[in-house]
Protein backbone atom coordinates (compact mmCIF):
# COMPACT_ATOMS: atom_id res chain seq x y z
CA UNK A 1 0.00 0.00 0.00
CA UNK A 2 1.05 3.52 -0.81
CA UNK A 3 0.67 6.79 1.27
CA UNK A 4 0.79 10.23 -0.53
CA UNK A 5 2.20 12.71 1.41
CA UNK A 6 1.01 16.54 0.88
CA UNK A 7 3.01 19.19 1.69
CA UNK A 8 1.83 21.59 4.65
CA UNK A 9 3.13 23.87 2.78
CA UNK A 10 1.03 23.70 0.07
CA UNK A 11 -2.49 23.42 1.56
CA UNK A 12 -1.36 26.44 3.56
CA UNK A 13 -1.05 27.81 -0.09
CA UNK A 14 -4.16 26.70 -1.25
CA UNK A 15 -6.35 27.94 1.86
CA UNK A 16 -4.22 30.95 1.33
CA UNK A 17 -5.52 31.10 -2.30
CA UNK A 18 -9.32 30.97 -1.21
CA UNK A 19 -9.44 32.98 1.31
CA UNK A 20 -8.22 35.63 -0.64
CA UNK A 21 -11.22 37.73 -1.63
CA UNK A 22 -12.41 37.35 1.84
CA UNK A 23 -8.88 39.16 2.81
CA UNK A 24 -9.08 41.77 0.09
CA UNK A 25 -12.58 42.45 -0.10
CA UNK A 26 -14.24 42.59 3.19
CA UNK A 27 -17.50 44.05 3.74
CA UNK A 28 -18.23 42.63 0.22
CA UNK A 29 -17.91 38.93 0.71
CA UNK A 30 -19.64 39.10 4.07
CA UNK A 31 -22.45 40.53 1.78
CA UNK A 32 -22.03 37.63 -0.68
CA UNK A 33 -21.93 35.42 2.53
CA UNK A 34 -25.10 36.59 4.30
CA UNK A 35 -27.18 36.52 0.89
CA UNK A 36 -26.22 33.54 0.39
CA UNK A 37 -27.50 32.34 4.22
CA UNK A 38 -30.53 34.17 3.82
CA UNK A 39 -31.62 31.91 0.37
CA UNK A 40 -30.66 29.50 2.16
CA UNK A 41 -32.95 29.41 4.94
CA UNK A 42 -35.99 30.53 2.79
CA UNK A 43 -35.33 27.67 1.00
CA UNK A 44 -35.27 25.31 3.58
CA UNK A 45 -38.62 27.21 5.36
CA UNK A 46 -40.75 26.61 1.23
CA UNK A 47 -39.31 22.86 1.49
CA UNK A 48 -40.45 22.50 5.28
CA UNK A 49 -43.62 24.13 4.34
CA UNK A 50 -44.37 21.66 1.21
CA UNK A 51 -43.16 18.09 3.30
CA UNK A 52 -45.95 19.41 5.89
CA UNK A 53 -48.42 19.90 3.18
CA UNK A 54 -48.10 16.99 1.74
CA UNK A 55 -48.09 14.51 5.05
CA UNK A 56 -51.03 16.42 6.64
CA UNK A 57 -53.18 16.92 3.08
CA UNK A 58 -55.18 13.72 3.59
CA UNK A 59 -58.66 15.89 2.49
CA UNK A 60 -56.77 16.83 -0.94
CA UNK A 61 -57.19 14.47 -3.97
CA UNK A 62 -56.59 14.54 -7.78
CA UNK A 63 -59.35 12.58 -8.42
CA UNK A 64 -63.53 13.62 -9.30
CA UNK A 65 -64.92 10.40 -8.18
CA UNK A 66 -63.01 10.81 -4.35
CA UNK A 67 -64.20 14.82 -3.94
CA UNK A 68 -67.22 14.76 -1.62
CA UNK A 69 -70.44 16.63 -2.53
CA UNK A 70 -70.98 20.43 -1.38
CA UNK A 71 -73.31 22.72 -1.86
CA UNK A 72 -70.51 25.00 -3.77
CA UNK A 73 -66.97 25.07 -4.66
CA UNK A 74 -65.14 28.47 -4.72
CA UNK A 75 -62.35 29.04 -7.34
CA UNK A 76 -59.66 32.18 -6.02
CA UNK A 77 -58.67 34.20 -9.05
CA UNK A 78 -55.08 33.86 -10.53
CA UNK A 79 -53.41 36.31 -13.18
CA UNK A 80 -55.16 37.04 -16.08
CA UNK A 81 -53.17 38.50 -19.03
CA UNK A 82 -53.43 42.05 -20.59
CA UNK A 83 -54.92 39.70 -23.74
CA UNK A 84 -57.88 38.46 -21.46
CA UNK A 85 -56.58 34.67 -21.71
CA UNK A 86 -56.20 33.13 -18.11
CA UNK A 87 -53.04 32.02 -16.72
CA UNK A 88 -51.82 28.15 -16.79
CA UNK A 89 -52.60 27.84 -12.91
CA UNK A 90 -55.94 30.02 -12.89
CA UNK A 91 -56.96 27.81 -16.26
CA UNK A 92 -56.65 24.64 -14.29
CA UNK A 93 -58.82 25.73 -11.36
CA UNK A 94 -61.61 26.45 -13.77
CA UNK A 95 -61.45 23.46 -15.69
CA UNK A 96 -61.54 21.57 -12.23
CA UNK A 97 -64.59 23.48 -11.02
CA UNK A 98 -66.61 22.25 -14.26
CA UNK A 99 -66.01 19.22 -14.06
CA UNK A 100 -67.39 19.25 -10.44
CA UNK A 101 -70.25 20.78 -11.24
CA UNK A 102 -70.53 18.50 -14.22
CA UNK A 103 -70.15 15.25 -11.84
CA UNK A 104 -72.52 16.48 -9.73
CA UNK A 105 -70.40 16.98 -7.00
CA UNK A 106 -71.51 20.69 -6.61
CA UNK A 107 -74.34 22.65 -7.06
CA UNK A 108 -73.05 26.05 -7.47
CA UNK A 109 -69.58 27.63 -8.55
CA UNK A 110 -68.70 31.28 -6.73
CA UNK A 111 -65.59 32.77 -8.61
CA UNK A 112 -64.04 35.56 -7.02
CA UNK A 113 -61.24 37.27 -7.83
CA UNK A 114 -59.77 41.33 -8.29
CA UNK A 115 -62.03 43.46 -10.60
CA UNK A 116 -60.10 47.00 -8.73
CA UNK A 117 -59.51 48.56 -12.00
CA UNK A 118 -62.57 48.67 -15.53
CA UNK A 119 -59.96 47.19 -17.48
CA UNK A 120 -59.00 44.39 -15.58
CA UNK A 121 -61.96 41.73 -14.29
CA UNK A 122 -61.04 38.31 -13.44
CA UNK A 123 -64.29 37.44 -12.20
CA UNK A 124 -65.67 37.87 -15.36
CA UNK A 125 -62.85 36.54 -17.16
CA UNK A 126 -63.79 33.05 -15.04
CA UNK A 127 -67.70 32.99 -15.65
CA UNK A 128 -67.19 33.15 -19.18
CA UNK A 129 -64.42 30.42 -19.58
CA UNK A 130 -67.11 28.04 -17.08
CA UNK A 131 -70.04 28.91 -19.37
CA UNK A 132 -67.29 28.32 -22.54
CA UNK A 133 -66.50 24.63 -20.01
CA UNK A 134 -70.95 24.06 -20.27
CA UNK A 135 -72.15 25.43 -16.74
CA UNK A 136 -75.16 26.93 -16.69
CA UNK A 137 -74.57 30.87 -15.99
CA UNK A 138 -77.13 30.45 -13.62
CA UNK A 139 -75.50 28.56 -11.05
CA UNK A 140 -72.17 30.81 -11.68
CA UNK A 141 -71.78 33.96 -8.52
CA UNK A 142 -69.12 36.57 -9.07
CA UNK A 143 -67.42 37.86 -6.07
CA UNK A 144 -65.88 41.42 -7.35
CA UNK A 145 -64.19 42.16 -4.28
CA UNK A 146 -61.91 38.79 -3.80
CA UNK A 147 -58.32 40.89 -3.79
CA UNK A 148 -56.79 37.98 -2.08
CA UNK A 149 -57.88 34.52 -0.40
CA UNK A 150 -58.47 35.62 2.66
CA UNK A 151 -61.38 38.28 1.63
CA UNK A 152 -62.55 35.62 -0.36
CA UNK A 153 -63.27 33.15 2.13
CA UNK A 154 -64.27 36.02 4.60
CA UNK A 155 -66.60 37.55 2.20
CA UNK A 156 -67.99 34.63 1.36
CA UNK A 157 -68.99 33.56 5.19
CA UNK A 158 -70.81 36.57 6.36
CA UNK A 159 -72.43 38.55 2.93
CA UNK A 160 -75.56 39.13 3.89
CA UNK A 161 -75.30 40.54 7.63
CA UNK A 162 -77.98 42.76 8.27
CA UNK A 163 -76.73 44.52 11.04
CA UNK A 164 -73.26 45.32 9.34
CA UNK A 165 -74.40 46.43 5.96
CA UNK A 166 -71.80 47.19 3.52
CA UNK A 167 -71.40 50.67 3.15
CA UNK A 168 -71.06 52.51 -0.08
CA UNK A 169 -69.46 55.47 -0.92
CA UNK A 170 -68.45 57.68 -3.84
CA UNK A 171 -67.30 61.27 -4.71
CA UNK A 172 -69.37 63.78 -6.57
CA UNK A 173 -67.20 64.33 -10.17
CA UNK A 174 -67.34 67.96 -11.46
CA UNK A 175 -66.82 69.38 -15.01
CA UNK A 176 -65.25 72.14 -16.07
CA UNK A 177 -68.27 73.64 -17.59
CA UNK A 178 -69.63 73.79 -13.81
CA UNK A 179 -71.90 70.28 -14.19
CA UNK A 180 -71.23 67.85 -11.67
CA UNK A 181 -72.08 64.59 -11.25
CA UNK A 182 -72.71 61.19 -8.68
CA UNK A 183 -72.02 57.84 -9.95
CA UNK A 184 -71.92 54.44 -7.44
CA UNK A 185 -71.08 51.42 -9.14
CA UNK A 186 -71.47 47.96 -6.61
CA UNK A 187 -71.24 44.10 -7.63
CA UNK A 188 -72.17 41.43 -5.49
CA UNK A 189 -74.24 38.46 -5.09
CA UNK A 190 -76.67 36.65 -2.33
CA UNK A 191 -75.43 33.09 -2.45
CA UNK A 192 -75.94 31.27 0.67
CA UNK A 193 -77.44 34.60 1.73
CA UNK A 194 -80.50 34.11 4.52
CA UNK A 195 -83.36 36.48 6.07
CA UNK A 196 -82.57 37.74 9.34
CA UNK A 197 -84.78 38.42 12.14
CA UNK A 198 -86.23 42.10 12.06
CA UNK A 199 -85.68 42.54 8.24
CA UNK A 200 -89.02 43.48 6.19
CA UNK A 201 -91.21 41.30 5.16
CA UNK A 202 -90.77 40.04 1.36
CA UNK A 203 -92.75 37.67 1.11
CA UNK A 204 -93.50 34.10 1.13
CA UNK A 205 -90.61 32.01 -0.74
CA UNK A 206 -88.89 36.02 -1.13
CA UNK A 207 -85.59 36.46 1.26
CA UNK A 208 -81.65 35.29 0.78
CA UNK A 209 -81.15 39.42 1.13
CA UNK A 210 -77.77 41.40 1.10
CA UNK A 211 -78.18 44.97 2.70
CA UNK A 212 -75.90 48.18 1.74
CA UNK A 213 -75.97 51.67 3.76
CA UNK A 214 -75.54 54.78 1.58
CA UNK A 215 -75.97 58.23 2.21
CA UNK A 216 -76.84 60.90 -0.61
CA UNK A 217 -74.14 63.23 -0.44
CA UNK A 218 -76.95 66.20 -1.70
CA UNK A 219 -80.60 66.19 -2.23
CA UNK A 220 -81.57 65.56 -5.77
CA UNK A 221 -83.37 62.83 -7.73
CA UNK A 222 -81.21 59.55 -8.14
CA UNK A 223 -81.84 56.43 -10.51
CA UNK A 224 -81.54 53.75 -8.82
CA UNK A 225 -80.43 50.49 -11.49
CA UNK A 226 -80.43 47.28 -9.75
CA UNK A 227 -80.81 43.31 -11.01
CA UNK A 228 -82.45 43.25 -14.20
CA UNK A 229 -84.44 39.38 -14.36
CA UNK A 230 -83.95 36.12 -12.59
CA UNK A 231 -86.20 37.18 -10.02
CA UNK A 232 -83.86 39.60 -8.16
CA UNK A 233 -85.26 42.75 -6.98
CA UNK A 234 -84.12 45.57 -4.45
CA UNK A 235 -85.87 47.14 -1.65
CA UNK A 236 -84.92 51.10 -0.14
CA UNK A 237 -85.49 51.83 3.15
CA UNK A 238 -85.04 55.48 5.18
CA UNK A 239 -86.10 54.76 8.78
CA UNK A 240 -87.27 51.54 9.28
CA UNK A 241 -87.90 48.02 8.24
CA UNK A 242 -91.45 47.42 8.53
CA UNK A 243 -94.47 47.80 6.46
CA UNK A 244 -96.01 50.78 8.49
CA UNK A 245 -92.13 52.43 7.41
CA UNK A 246 -91.28 54.44 4.36
CA UNK A 247 -89.41 52.31 1.83
CA UNK A 248 -89.33 51.25 -2.08
CA UNK A 249 -89.49 48.25 -3.99
CA UNK A 250 -88.32 48.26 -7.45
CA UNK A 251 -87.21 45.77 -9.76
CA UNK A 252 -84.12 47.07 -12.56
CA UNK A 253 -84.65 50.66 -12.58
CA UNK A 254 -86.34 53.45 -10.40
CA UNK A 255 -86.12 57.10 -10.19
CA UNK A 256 -86.56 58.58 -6.66
CA UNK A 257 -85.71 62.06 -4.88
CA UNK A 258 -83.31 61.36 -1.83
CA UNK A 259 -82.53 63.76 0.95
CA UNK A 260 -79.01 64.53 1.52
CA UNK A 261 -76.98 63.64 4.87
CA UNK A 262 -79.99 60.91 5.40
CA UNK A 263 -78.78 57.51 5.89
CA UNK A 264 -80.69 54.62 3.38
CA UNK A 265 -80.73 51.03 3.59
CA UNK A 266 -80.64 48.84 0.10
CA UNK A 267 -81.71 45.21 0.26
CA UNK A 268 -81.04 42.64 -2.85
CA UNK A 269 -83.58 39.90 -2.46
CA UNK A 270 -84.72 37.38 -4.42
CA UNK A 271 -88.68 36.27 -5.26
CA UNK A 272 -89.56 32.40 -5.23
CA UNK A 273 -88.00 30.43 -7.74
CA UNK A 274 -90.66 28.93 -10.20
CA UNK A 275 -89.01 25.40 -9.98
CA UNK A 276 -88.13 25.05 -6.02
CA UNK A 277 -90.24 27.98 -4.63
CA UNK A 278 -86.74 28.86 -2.55
CA UNK A 279 -85.54 32.55 -3.10
CA UNK A 280 -83.48 33.34 -6.24
CA UNK A 281 -79.82 33.78 -6.07
CA UNK A 282 -77.71 34.96 -8.44
CA UNK A 283 -74.86 38.23 -9.32
CA UNK A 284 -76.04 41.51 -9.85
CA UNK A 285 -74.52 44.89 -9.96
CA UNK A 286 -75.85 47.85 -8.28
CA UNK A 287 -75.46 51.39 -10.39
CA UNK A 288 -76.71 54.68 -8.20
CA UNK A 289 -76.03 58.19 -10.71
CA UNK A 290 -77.68 61.56 -10.48
CA UNK A 291 -77.33 64.87 -12.39
CA UNK A 292 -76.65 67.62 -9.41
CA UNK A 293 -76.65 71.10 -9.76
CA UNK A 294 -74.38 73.16 -10.41
CA UNK A 295 -72.84 74.93 -7.38
CA UNK A 296 -73.62 78.99 -7.06
CA UNK A 297 -70.64 81.33 -7.83
CA UNK A 298 -68.51 82.15 -4.67
CA UNK A 299 -69.95 85.58 -3.40
CA UNK A 300 -66.62 88.01 -2.86
CA UNK A 301 -66.70 90.07 0.51
CA UNK A 302 -67.75 93.84 -0.02
CA UNK A 303 -65.34 96.27 0.14
CA UNK A 304 -65.60 98.65 3.06
CA UNK A 305 -66.47 102.27 2.25
CA UNK A 306 -63.72 104.55 2.84
CA UNK A 307 -63.83 106.71 6.49
CA UNK A 308 -65.01 110.40 5.72
CA UNK A 309 -61.69 112.45 6.42
CA UNK A 310 -62.58 115.62 4.68
CA UNK A 311 -60.95 117.45 2.00
CA UNK A 312 -58.18 115.72 1.12
CA UNK A 313 -54.72 117.26 0.13
CA UNK A 314 -51.98 115.67 -0.45
CA UNK A 315 -48.71 115.52 1.61
CA UNK A 316 -46.72 119.00 2.15
CA UNK A 317 -43.56 117.53 -0.22
CA UNK A 318 -45.81 117.57 -3.08
CA UNK A 319 -47.76 120.78 -2.38
CA UNK A 320 -46.57 123.43 -5.32
CA UNK A 321 -45.36 126.67 -4.51
CA UNK A 322 -47.59 129.52 -4.82
CA UNK A 323 -45.70 131.76 -7.92
CA UNK A 324 -47.15 135.64 -8.06
CA UNK A 325 -46.45 137.02 -11.76
CA UNK A 326 -45.74 141.10 -11.72
CA UNK A 327 -46.55 142.16 -15.10
CA UNK A 328 -45.75 145.54 -14.27
CA UNK A 329 -42.15 144.56 -13.17
CA UNK A 330 -41.51 142.08 -16.43
CA UNK A 331 -42.21 145.57 -18.53
CA UNK A 332 -39.85 147.32 -16.95
CA UNK A 333 -37.39 144.61 -16.76
CA UNK A 334 -37.57 144.30 -20.71
CA UNK A 335 -37.24 148.58 -21.05
CA UNK A 336 -34.40 148.01 -19.16
CA UNK A 337 -32.74 145.36 -21.13
CA UNK A 338 -33.12 147.15 -24.55
CA UNK A 339 -31.91 150.70 -23.08
CA UNK A 340 -28.61 149.01 -21.62
CA UNK A 341 -28.95 150.54 -18.01
CA UNK A 342 -29.65 148.39 -15.15
CA UNK A 343 -33.34 147.90 -13.32
CA UNK A 344 -35.11 151.27 -11.37
CA UNK A 345 -34.65 149.23 -8.26
CA UNK A 346 -31.07 148.48 -8.93
CA UNK A 347 -30.34 152.37 -9.11
CA UNK A 348 -32.13 153.37 -6.18
CA UNK A 349 -30.18 150.88 -4.06
CA UNK A 350 -26.79 151.83 -6.10
CA UNK A 351 -27.57 155.84 -5.27
CA UNK A 352 -28.49 154.85 -1.66
CA UNK A 353 -26.78 152.23 -0.38
CA UNK A 354 -23.26 152.80 -2.13
CA UNK A 355 -20.28 153.54 -0.11
CA UNK A 356 -17.69 154.79 -3.02
CA UNK A 357 -15.98 157.76 -2.58
CA UNK A 358 -17.65 160.85 -4.54
CA UNK A 359 -14.32 160.90 -6.87
CA UNK A 360 -15.09 157.76 -8.02
CA UNK A 361 -18.15 158.20 -8.85
CA UNK A 362 -17.05 161.06 -11.05
CA UNK A 363 -14.60 159.14 -12.50
CA UNK A 364 -17.13 156.31 -13.24
CA UNK A 365 -19.50 159.14 -15.19
CA UNK A 366 -16.39 160.46 -17.13
CA UNK A 367 -15.66 163.88 -17.74
CA UNK A 368 -17.77 166.93 -17.60
CA UNK A 369 -18.10 169.79 -20.33
CA UNK A 370 -17.80 173.24 -18.42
Amino acid sequence: MQFGLVSVSRVRGFGWKVTYPLRRWPRLSKAVLGGAALMLALGVLVAAANVYVLLNGDDSTSSIAEVPKAEVAIVPAALVQPDGKMSVMLGDRVKDAARLWHAGKVQKILVSGDHGQWTYDEPDTMREALVRHGVTPRNIFEDHAGFDTWQTMERARSIDDFASATLLDAEVSEEPSGNRFFGLFAHGYNWTATTEAGEFPYGTGSGASVWYRWTPPETAIYRISGPCGENLNFAVFSRGFGLEDEWLAASCFTEVELTGGTTYWISIYGSPDSETGEPTMGSFQLFITAELPPLPPPTLPEAAAPADLGPSSPPPDTTAPETKIDKTSLRAAARTASSGSPPPSRRRASSAGSTSPPSSRAARRGPTSA
